[in-house]
């Protein structure tokens, strides 16, 4: 769970939105704990229709995320870092408030890809991951 921020173009036929984020979370178990950290950065292009008040919007995205694991237990294990590329598929609903605010939920399905560090002795294997990924925003149309 994090933040997220951005900035949006709304185009006659198309809306760009520019995004930041940051994401912490983390598990343990008796013999370790981690913590996990995500920073991305990520463009989206979407197609959005305007019913009165509502506004619903479908599309895609694509990004960037720095990985970072550290870890803590009986073993010692070295943080770990990665590069990691984002795509994904998007819909959201809007409503539009008084003075330009606005407030929506975002539904999206992302694909990463990146290099997975794990094994004795140490390799790094290319991978992929599926994740699902709502957001609930607020923000002010300038």
């Amino acid at each position: 769970m994090g933040p997220r921020g951005g900035y949006e173009f709304a185009l006659e036929h198309f809306t760009t939105q520019l995004r930041l984020g940051y994401c912490q979370s983390g598990f343990s178990n008796e013999h370790l704990a981690t913590d996990a950290n995500e920073l991305d950065a990520e463009a989206a292009l979407l197609r959005v229709v305007d019913i009165g008040a509502f506004s619903l919007g479908g599309g895609a995205s694509v990004g960037a995320a720095w990985l970072r694991q550290t870890f803590d237990g009986a073993r010692v294990a070295p943080a770990r870092d990665t590069l990691a590329l984002e795509f994904s598929a998007l819909a959201q609903g809007t409503f539009e408030l008084d003075a330009g605010l606005f407030f929506g939920l975002e539904a999206a399905g992302f694909m990463h890809v990146f290099e997975q560090q794990n094994g004795r002795p140490p390799r790094t294997d290319a991978t992929t991951e599926f994740t699902v990924r709502s957001t609930l925003f607020a923000g002010k149309h300038f």
